[in-house]
């Protein structure tokens, strides 16, 4: 499908070709993928920097996915938004050589945006392909607000659209049945809560990747 709307000149699809050579070729060991889904401005960023620190600090090796909608394809319009989803997917099939793979937004992310903006989507292979990747994390954490109560604008996202958001990520993860790690930060007691759920998290990753380094 993703050969079907990119072409080998895309960084991403020559990134992910290149991971798997390196991968089958036993020269680089997969490393512990997180995905980080949630509605936009929750704290999902500023999580994974203050995680990604935490886990340096017990000399974890981290690589961080930013956000694709930070990178150069952006906007509110259709083929904006389909361009993201497929490059955020690309994105989810690259393998680094690392402890721990943090990726800031999952391609269910953007197809929950997608749907939020234009109804339903995409036909069976778009949707196979998210399930698959979402499926693919070693943990997918979910980052929600105390209540899901989402009172705010944000700068191309209203309040409600915010709501229609989380909804159809709750209804996602519900009807595929996807197994995710809530992360529950009070906006009231912002610093307070993030800190207790990096450490929280933090200690669950640092668990997950010593077992893998037994099983391996």
């Amino acid at each position: 499908f993703l050969w079907n709307l990119v072409g080998p000149e895309d960084e991403h699809f020559l990134d992910s070709v290149q991971s798997l050579v390196e991968v089958l070729s036993g020269t680089m060991q997969p490393s512990l993928r997180v995905g980080i889904c949630g509605v936009n401005n929750v704290g999902k960023t500023t999580f994974i920097a203050r995680l990604k620190d935490s886990l340096e600090k017990n000399l974890f090796n981290i690589v961080v996915t930013p956000d694709i909608y930070n990178r150069a394809v952006t906007g509110t319009d259709m083929a904006s938004n389909y361009a993201m989803l497929t490059r955020q997917l690309l994105l989810e099939s690259t393998v680094k050589n690392c402890d721990v793979h943090l990726y800031d937004r999952t391609a269910m992310d953007n197809y929950c945006y997608l749907r939020m903006r234009y109804g339903e989507v995409g036909h069976q292979g778009l949707i196979t392909d998210i399930i698959d990747r979402a499926r693919a994390f070693d943990l997918l954490i979910d980052i929600r607000f105390r209540g899901d109560k989402y009172s705010a604008a944000t700068r191309f996202v209203t309040a409600d659209q915010r709501t229609q958001v989380r909804a159809s990520l709750d209804e996602f993860i519900h009807s595929y049945h996807l197994t995710t790690h809530p992360v529950i930060i009070d906006p009231e007691r912002f610093e307070e809560t993030l800190s207790q759920e990096v450490d929280r998290i933090g200690s669950l990753i640092a668990a997950r990747v010593f077992q893998k380094r037994v099983s391996d």
